[in-house]
């Protein structure tokens, strides 16, 4: 499962407090946020995973807990294993037109895993591929566009 902003602060609200209702979402900073219909929809979702779970319905307030599932899940640490080999990893991809949306995506998730951008479709990384990546491409349907590069840059003086 991918992680988006929203999914992230409803994870952040569950590791502080331990639960979350469905008429208030608390971002535990002191801002609370009317849980509109996006909160709602990943709440739903995450539950339909087995990730959370209703512990109680009062007055039409849902709360919710995460289950162990998701407890591993948030558990996980996001590691970047750095390349020892001297090389860089080089991740090229042509998406067509028609799959803009799952090339923004895909850019920005690099983006975040300290990628750097060469051209627009050319990032840059001294880590390695890891699995959420790969399985990112699976999920997206884009392997057929990407091509992912051991390499070294040379620079010329």
């Amino acid at each position: 499962m991918r992680i988006n902003k929203i999914q992230n602060n409803i994870f952040t609200v569950l590791k502080k407090v331990g639960e979350i209702t469905s008429d208030l979402f608390d971002s535990g900073s002191g801002h609370r946020i009317s849980m509109r219909r996006g909160y709602y929809y990943y709440v739903k979702r995450m539950e339909n995973e087995g990730i959370v779970k209703k512990v109680r319905v009062r007055k039409k307030v849902i709360t919710y807990a995460l289950t162990e599932k998701g407890r591993k899940f948030i558990n996980v640490p996001e590691t970047l294993i750095q390349r020892t080999d001297g090389l860089s990893t080089i991740v090229i991809f042509d998406i067509p037109e028609s799959d803009a949306r799952k090339r923004t995506i895909f850019r920005r998730y690099l983006l975040r895993r300290g990628f750097v951008q060469l051209q627009g479709s050319v990032l840059i990384s001294p880590n390695k591929i890891d699995k959420k990546t790969k399985s990112l491409l699976d999920e997206l349907n884009i392997k057929k566009y990407t091509t992912i590069i051991s390499g070294k840059i040379d620079y010329i003086y």
